[in-house]
């Protein structure tokens, strides 16, 4: 901006030498004029530094002003004389200078005011200026208006030509000829160039300053500019446009209507108006009637407008203008049915306590009213996404429901329509139910009409947990529907989510707090430091209050003892390893500053850094611990004295064993066991551990042996003197058997000792095993004589009354042939007789074998063993076809067909008829040898192969012999079962089936 008083611009650090030199200078003029004789003229010399000053200072400058005058009046009156005329004037014409100084003073603050406001008022403006040099029409100032509508900094305008801003060059060459030629710019409209390359529409009004400059007035009518360009695109476009545009004339009469109208007021029949067109011309009638604007919405099809309806004054139709506003509604039913669905979720967050089934029951009411449905379900699925369980209908449905007994739950494979939604895993809508669809399996009787149908799946993540379905809404379901619903039953499966975890938490809050007082374990909880920050009510087992060791380091109270160090270990290595669950014993201290034996057991409680100890009182476990190490060390001892007495040494080898482990365990250097022989009253010394420089006595006597127990500790009385004299302690164990004493156990030491409870037990169980394998020895032995004598009468009886007997058999055989009638028939039942016994020695013979060797089984040829018994049957009537089967057996085979031929004779008599026939079965043969005898009765069948049994008991006989049957043939891997000759006639004759195996081509 342009100083007040251009001309007398100095900077201010040249002011004050400026003013001082002018001031200085007139005095000196002054004074040599004085002395010269001069006194008017050279005073106006004065008026240089007092104009100076007072414009340069304003009111400040008197100041210089009245100094400069002080010395004015003193130098005239020194040069003069104070008395002459020219005295007087002097101080007059420097009154003069005073009042001149006054008035500049004043107008000088005057202009220096102007001069302060006029920038502010030409930054503030609300146009903008520009001031250019009128000649070259450089900008030699701007405000900030108008730099802000080209977008540049004013300092970046200024210097430049105002020729350069104009995006025109036609119109910014006219412009510079008439601002050159003095000419005054009337409302000239111009286009500017901004910083971006885009145009501002400005209003330029000019007028001339001072020293040939020019200010141009800029008014922005950029909007003014594009309302012109869209009134004039709407007057072109009118027709083209795709909103509705119609004039609608008196009477309703369409004057002018663009393609887009035409799709609102419909076609016209003859005769008829559309349902739009009459609403349209209801709306122009109200308009023209009141002058005033009406808005209507008009709904076409699937669309809907917003027409307004506009008079024109002056004029009689008006014109509408419509907006397609269809996806407006929409949003407006989306924001609708999103609060529905927000005060649906608030009303559910609500009732967060409520049971499972009144928030569902909630949310779905919330679904029907949200859809405008009249019915809805909705229904749980399992993980397996194989089974709907129904857990919510809607009231009105439960009312017109005439289901019988409906059911709760459904397989999905099995569903129709409402099972969609898991296999489709999508939403399903029907909105023609009565239409066919391949997705429908039908209602049953009773179920409610469907009309439209509309099903969502639940998700949480990629699981289906739940289907809800609505149906029935009055206008078609579709997808904002869907959304919507699908959205609020995902809200509330988020609470039912929510409110399981929240019981689930709970539960195992309530379960863990619980487990943690209730546990049987003192237990707390140590932060970092071991500080203790919740301890459960066992610790008063230790004698600590749990209130009183909270807020204490675990290590000054509990741990305080033998196992602070390793414990404190403990402690810091687990907070390391955080997965592992460190257990280690120690011992601790009580209150009462007891040790006691613990088991401590610590874990990291996960993503904190707190840690879980428990400690447990193990000392009567220790204690008992220690009692079972000594019990199991004289079990380990009890079980080795059995297992040496029972073994299969020699009697005396093992008594000399059992003493050795028993004076080994009790640490004693002597001892002997005495055995009675019989009733006998001496016990003679059968093993011995004694001293080198004595000897036990060789007998003693029976009368010597206690009949309880005696240790040296009880002070018994009758103790040997062998013992008392030499020993200082010594124990004295009775072999004792029941009430039978078969012999003494003695052990001495020469050290102190005092028997305790358990190796008394331990020495008492040792003396009954003792006893025990000496009974067992002398009853082994009384065995095996028996069996020796046994032995000698079996051989006796199968040798020399075998040889008696086969010896009667030969003589009964030449004797039958002679004998005829009775006597024939008596000689037969002889020879059946000795047969009898034969078959008695000989199933004697084979049990005997039978016990005395292992199985070994191999291929026979059945046709010889069964021949070969066949010839010693001679006398009877016995059908065989013969066979080439091999089977697998040994050289007792023959002795199966002894017992069943022989059976067949014995029970059928002397007339009786035998037949043997062979089956081959694959990897089996089948012999059946049958007669014609009295048979075996059915509830005989099964028991005719024991031992001892008997089937006639009229018949001589220890019924060995079957049973022996079935024993060889399981002993070769075969069977044999009773049967009837006849099926189903006992009374025909019996028929023993035995089947062996087939031995391999």
């Amino acid at each position: 901006m342009m100083p007040p008083f251009p001309s007398l611009r100095l900077p201010e650090r040249w002011q004050i030498p400026v003013l001082a030199v002018a001031g200085v200078g007139a005095l000196a003029a002054t004074t040599m004029a004085a002395a010269a004789g001069f006194t008017a003229v050279i005073a106006q010399t004065f008026y240089i530094p007092i104009i100076l000053a007072v414009v340069w200072y304003r009111w400040r400058g008197l100041a210089v002003v009245a100094a400069i005058t002080a010395a004015y009046i003193p130098i005239l009156g020194w040069f003069t004389g104070f008395a002459s005329p020219a005295f007087p004037e002097a101080v007059a014409r420097a009154a003069v200078m005073i009042a001149v100084a006054m008035v500049l003073a004043a107008l000088s603050s005057h202009v220096s005011a102007l001069a302060r406001d006029y920038p502010g008022i030409f930054q503030h403006a609300g146009d903008g200026y520009i001031i250019v040099d009128q000649q070259s029409l450089a900008v030699l100032d701007l405000n900030r208006t108008a730099a802000e509508m080209i977008g540049f900094a004013p300092s970046e305008v200024v210097g430049r030509s105002l020729v350069s801003l104009f995006a025109d060059p036609a119109t910014a060459e006219g412009t510079a000829e008439a601002l050159k030629a003095g000419q005054d710019l009337d409302v000239l409209e111009a286009a500017l160039t901004m910083r971006g390359g885009g145009v501002r529409w400005v209003r330029i009004v000019s007028g001339s300053l001072p020293e040939d400059r020019v200010v141009c007035t800029l008014l922005d009518i950029s909007r003014q500019k594009e309302d012109e360009r869209t009134m004039r695109a709407l007057a072109r476009l009118a027709g083209e446009s795709p909103d509705p545009v119609l004039r609608i004339g008196p009477g309703g009469q369409i004057l002018y209507a663009n393609e887009a109208a035409m799709a609102v007021i419909g076609a016209e029949a003859p005769g008829e108006k559309s349902e739009a067109r009459a609403a349209l011309s209801r709306a122009a009638a109200e308009a023209t009637a009141t002058g005033d604007q009406v808005e209507l919405e008009v709904r076409v099809g699937n669309g809907t407008f917003l027409i307004t309806v506009v008079p024109i004054e002056g004029e009689d139709y008006v014109n509408l203008y419509g907006k397609d506003i269809t996806g407006i509604k929409a949003a407006e039913t989306a924001i609708r049915l999103n609060e529905q669905r927000l005060e649906a979720l608030r009303g559910l967050d609500r009732m967060y306590d409520a049971p499972l089934k009144a928030i569902t029951d909630y949310a779905l009411s919330c679904a029907i009213s949200m859809t405008g449905s009249e019915h809805g379900y909705f229904a749980f699925l399992d993980p397996e996404e194989r089974t709907l369980t129904m857990q919510s209908w809607s009231d009105r449905a439960m009312a017109v429901c005439r289901v019988e007994n409906p059911q709760n739950t459904y397989i999905l494979a099995e569903t129709g329509l409402w099972g969609e939604p898991v296999r489709q895993r999508h939403r399903v809508i029907l909105n023609d139910y009565a239409a066919p669809s391949p997705l429908k399996k039908g209602t049953p009787p009773g179920h409610p009409a469907i009309r439209r149908f509309l099903s969502v799946p639940v998700f949480e993540g990629e699981r289906i947990v739940a289907v809800a379905g609505v149906i029935n809404k009055a206008a078609p379901y579709d997808e904002d529907d869907a959304r919507q619903f699908s959205l609020l039953m995902t809200g509330m499966w988020g609470l039912v989510r929510r409110k399981r975890y929240s019981d689930d938490l709970k539960r195992s809050e309530a379960l863990y707090r619980t487990i943690f007082e209730a546990t049987g374990a003192a237990t707390m909880i140590l932060d970092g430091d071991g500080m203790i920050v919740h301890a459960n009510a066992r610790f008063r087992h230790f004698g600590y209050d749990p209130a009183d060791i909270v807020g204490r380091s675990a290590w000054t109270s509990v741990f305080d003892g033998p196992m602070h160090n390793a414990g404190w270990q403990y402690h810091q290595i687990h907070r390391i390893e955080r997965e592992k669950v460190p257990v280690y014993e120690g011992q601790v201290l009580d209150a009462d500053g007891k040790v006691r034996d613990a088991l401590v057991t610590a874990a990291m409680i996960p993503e904190t850094d707190l840690s879980v100890v428990s400690v447990m009182d193990i000392t009567p476990l220790k204690e008992a611990e220690r009692e079972i190490a000594v019990k199991n060390r004289e079990l380990a001892a009890l079980a080795e004295v059995s297992a040496i007495t029972s073994s299969l040494l020699p009697i005396p080898e093992r008594l000399d064993a059992a003493l050795a482990k028993v004076l080994n365990l009790m640490d004693f250097e002597t001892g002997a066991i005495y055995l009675f022989e019989g009733k006998g009253d001496v016990g003679v010394r059968v093993s011995q551990r004694w001293p080198a420089d004595m000897e036990a006595p060789y007998e003693i006597k029976r009368l010597a042996v206690p009949s309880e127990p005696r240790y040296s500790s009880d002070r018994p009385e009758g103790v040997p003197p062998h013992i008392r004299e030499r020993f200082a302690s010594y124990a004295s164990i009775p072999l004792k058997v029941g009430d039978e004493i078969s012999g003494t156990l003695n052990m001495a030491t020469r050290r102190e000792h005092v028997f305790t409870t358990g190796e008394r037990e331990f020495l008492e169980t040792s003396g009954r095993a003792i006893g025990g394998a000496v009974l067992r020895a002398r009853f082994s032995e009384d065995l095996e004589r028996a069996n020796a004598d046994a032995n000698l009468y079996l051989d006796i009886m199968t040798h020399d009354i075998n040889n008696a007997n086969t010896v009667a058999v030969g003589y009964c055989g030449l004797l039958l042939p002679r004998l005829a009638g009775k006597e024939h028939l008596m000689a037969k039942k002889v020879l059946a007789g000795i047969r009898q016994s034969i078959e008695i020695i000989m199933n004697v013979s084979t049990y005997r074998s039978l016990s005395q060797r292992a199985t070994r089984v191999e291929p026979v040829p059945l046709d010889a063993a069964i021949r070969s018994e066949i010839a010693r049957f001679s006398e009877l009537d016995i059908r065989y076809a013969g066979t080439d089967a091999v089977v697998m057996a040994d050289d007792l085979l023959t002795e199966v067909f002894t017992n069943l031929i022989g059976n067949a004779g014995k029970f059928g008599g002397p007339e009786v008829t035998v037949w043997i026939a062979v089956v081959k079965e694959d990897d089996r043969v089948a012999v059946t040898v049958a007669d014609n005898g009295p048979g075996i009765p059915d509830d005989q069948k099964e028991n005719v192969f024991g031992r001892f049994v008997r089937n006639a008991p009229r018949v001589s006989g220890k019924g060995l012999g079957l049973w022996i049957c079935r024993m060889l043939a399981e002993r070769y891997g075969g069977s044999i079962a009773a049967g009837d000759r006849v099926p189903g006639s006992p009374g025909e004759g019996a028929a023993i089936t035995l089947v062996l195996r087939r031995a391999g081509d």
